[in-house]
């Protein structure tokens, strides 16, 4: 059997209406360690437009370093969601350098979209734990978002993978509309191969059990990202299209 898995519907609005979250009582969650959080993702299934014209979608997370030059203190008021709020007592802490990487079906050539994650402390809202503020790095520096986990944990129940070392792992992960994009879902795999049928399942089953209706629909319209494991580091390129692509 898995271990328990336990979702939470996100904590920031899936529209412009500001009332879902209050709506929606949030379940015991704790939230994944950076330990975990670090390192590369493979995206094998998402919601966001973007990626159903693109394969080998990886995301990887790099906790970020105190700050030791003018510059990357310059960084760290501007991709901060509030210089003046709660995020600035701890301003490096749990910061995430965020590089997602991918190719168009069309194509062998790498894409980049660089930036930074900044937590949001949860304070007495124990569903903004896990939560962080994205602002784009380079070009994409007018971009933010706001993104979480809903979930996480091991792909125990796939036969395939019981001979192996340590399971797979996955996250969940819910991003806020933007002014460029729709709110979005992505199942993550620690694994190049992907996470197995009955996992994807399972956390189908769990996002259709919240009481949040939005959420069911958007859940709906998941589609799996293309990965065959076929890219060329050495030809890596920034993507600088904001509008087309949004953040994800």
């Amino acid at each position: 059997m898995p271990e328990k898995i336990t979702l939470r519907p996100p904590s920031i609005s899936l529209s412009s209406s500001p009332t879902l979250a209050a709506l929606v009582p949030a379940p015991a969650f704790t939230p994944p360690s950076l330990s975990f959080i670090k390192g590369t993702w493979h995206v094998t299934h998402s919601t966001l437009p973007k990626w159903k014209s693109a394969r080998n979608v990886r995301i990887t997370y790099t906790p970020i370093a105190r700050p030791s030059s003018s510059s990357d203190r310059r960084l760290s008021r501007t991709s901060s969601h509030d210089s003046h709020g709660p995020t600035a007592s701890l301003p490096w802490k749990g910061r995430l350098d965020d590089l997602v990487r991918y190719q168009r079906l069309d194509s062998d050539r790498v894409k980049r979209i660089r930036g930074v994650d900044t937590p949001v402390l949860g304070g007495e809202d124990e569903q903004a734990a896990g939560s962080w503020d994205w602002r784009g790095r380079g070009m994409l520096a007018v971009a933010s978002a706001r993104w979480e986990v809903l979930g996480y944990g091991l792909d125990e129940i796939d036969d395939n993978r019981a001979k192996e070392d340590t399971p797979n792992q996955f996250m969940v992960t819910f991003f806020a509309p933007t002014v460029f994009t729709p709110a979005g879902m992505d199942f993550y795999s620690r694994s190049p191969k992907g996470l197995s049928p009955a996992i994807v399942a399972h956390i189908k089953e769990l996002l259709d059990q919240l009481p949040t209706e939005e959420l069911q629909k958007l859940a709906a319209s998941l589609f799996e990202v293309k990965l065959d494991g076929q890219w060329q580091v050495d030809a890596e390129v920034d993507d600088q299209e904001v509008r087309e692509g949004g953040l994800r």
